[in-house]
């Protein structure tokens, strides 16, 4: 990209996620907030080499996607064990909760 000398832009997405936090989901907050200040810290190392390639992070809002129910996809070997103290927390219980909402909003507005 550089070796053309046309200005040019990379986009990674990151989510909304990545720029406000909530319980019960740690690990997605973290991939999308490594994704932003990664994507951030690269952009300003090419601005300070006066390059033609400039980076951008789109963060989407809330999709419905059907993620919450990857569980029921899982291969046997990964299989989640009920009884870890996560998975009887009320934290996973809330996520529960939640999860549970947004299938029902989803299946109702068809």
């Amino acid at each position: 990209m550089e070796k053309q000398k046309h200005k040019c832009r990379i986009i990674n997405t990151a989510s909304v996620a990545g720029l406000l936090s909530s319980p019960g989901m740690p690990t997605y907050h973290m991939t999308k907030f490594g994704n932003i200040g990664l994507s951030e810290a690269v952009d300003l190392q090419l601005q300070e080499k006066e390059s033609n390639v400039r980076l951008s992070v789109f963060c989407p809002g809330y999709i419905q996607t059907d993620l919450h129910n990857c569980d029921k996809r899982r291969p046997e070997k990964f299989k989640i064990d009920p009884n870890e103290p996560y998975y009887q927390s009320e934290e996973y219980k809330e996520g529960l909760k939640k999860s549970s909402l947004c299938d029902y909003y989803r299946n109702t507005n068809r």
